[in-house]
């Protein structure tokens, strides 16, 4: 293939995604106002959308589509129910889970693993391999219409590389984990860790839709970050940029799962919470115990909401120390906004202390973040085989005869 045919179908598949986008923000629209919005030719877009009706992930329709011109019939396009599929899989120290969601996002079925301990990565990619073709098969999707897998993990990863490069509350040592996954599930991989993931779907499709600059931190467990400049994820030299749960705080003297002294994980932690509230001791961090400390969590979160004064206490002292670290955060970063993810984030008591602290130093807002793990494990799939550059269209057009 010359550079010149090369170059030809590499305007054609970007061409392809940009109208899929737009279609997936504007559906049911018009060929005409497609090409309006595209920029592109109406012939241009009519082969274009030919080509996706022929792989049935758009339909026409008769209806209001926008865009129509003054006395002819409307003949609008809309994405297909059934057009693709991917699948969505969360593995972390709290939850551990596989999906299935169509092109649109929706998600038709999901199922936790069958596990009750993740300190053998091999058995939990064999029992998350197992579990997602049984809810496959449970779900009844055109096998040929599956397109692949988004794997949201908590740790550091490489999503180039599909590496995990380490992650302190797993203790999952370094390993090829999309390769891994891709041979047990049968299916490409895309990995990304949980709080970049999360970040990225906020400004996707959350609140921060419009927003170059913010940050996102994910007390869980553990405590995870993402930061986003100029409309980028900040990945840095080791992929660790935003992951501010091993920042030394000064006045605590504990180890942290790491190795270090006085990491902000060790006094504004989930883990940290349950030590507080002498629900669990320091030394039973170990991967072993994480399902039955993760539901610990979620009643220490549920005490606080029932206003028990006790919980009530320590979420908001967790939430002070998290304030603490945020103000470095705000000074470096300069967001626009920082979200808080996960059941903590959330907890009232736990966004007051963050914000009673944070807001003596920095005037960025501090809001709770509007995207799930479920939206971002499935949007990152999305992203990387649905509406992308190289999307699959031969497969699908296969599958449509």
């Amino acid at each position: 293939m010359n550079k010149a045919t090369a170059s030809t179908q590499d305007i054609r598949r970007d061409n392809r995604r940009r109208v899929l986008e737009l279609l997936r923000e504007h559906e049911p629209v018009a060929r005409n106002e497609i090409a309006r919005i595209a920029g592109l030719t109406e012939p241009a877009i009519s082969r274009i959308t030919r080509e996706l009706v022929d792989a049935r992930l758009i339909e026409e329709i008769a209806g209001n589509g926008s865009g129509t011109k003054p006395g002819r019939p409307v003949v609008a396009l809309r994405l297909c129910n059934r057009g693709a599929y991917v699948v969505g899989i969360n593995i972390s120290a709290d939850n551990q889970w596989t999906c299935i969601a169509d092109m649109r996002g929706e998600i038709l079925a999901k199922r936790p693993f069958a596990l009750l301990d993740i300190s053998e990565p091999e058995t939990v990619i064999k029992i998350g391999a197992e579990e997602t073709k049984h809810l496959i098969q449970a779900v009844g999707i055109d096998r040929s219409r599956l397109m692949g897998a988004g794997i949201i993990v908590a740790g550091t990863v490489d999503p180039a590389s599909g590496e995990l490069l380490e992650s302190p509350n797993l203790k999952w040592p370094r390993m090829p984990l999309a390769q891994k996954l891709e041979a047990a599930l049968d299916l490409p991989v895309k990995i990304e860790s949980r709080p970049m993931a999360l970040l990225r779907t906020e400004k996707r499709i959350g609140a921060a839709r419009g927003v170059e600059n913010a940050a996102l931190v994910l007390p869980a467990l553990g405590i995870g970050g993402a930061v986003m400049i100029d409309g980028r994820l900040m990945r840095g030299r080791a992929n660790r940029a935003g992951q501010i749960g091993h920042l030394r705080m000064t006045g605590s003297n504990i180890r942290c799962t790491c190795g270090k002294i006085g990491c902000l994980d060790t006094v504004a932690s989930g883990h940290a919470i349950l030590e507080q509230l002498n629900l669990v001791p320091h030394d039973k961090r170990a991967p072993r115990h994480q399902i039955a400390h993760a539901r610990l969590l979620e009643h220490a979160v549920a005490l606080a909401a029932s206003k028990d004064a006790s919980a009530i206490g320590v979420l908001r002292s967790a939430g002070r120390q998290l304030g603490l670290a945020l103000r470095a955060v705000a000074a470096v970063a300069d967001p626009e906004v920082i979200f808080l993810a996960g059941d903590v984030g959330h907890a009232d008591s736990y966004l007051a202390g963050v914000r009673e602290v944070f807001a003596t130093d920095s005037d960025t807002p501090i809001m709770p973040s509007t995207v799930s793990n479920d939206m971002a494990a499935i949007s990152l799939a999305l992203e990387a085989f649905v509406y992308s550059h190289d999307l699959d269209i031969a497969q699908l057009r296969n599958a449509a005869i």
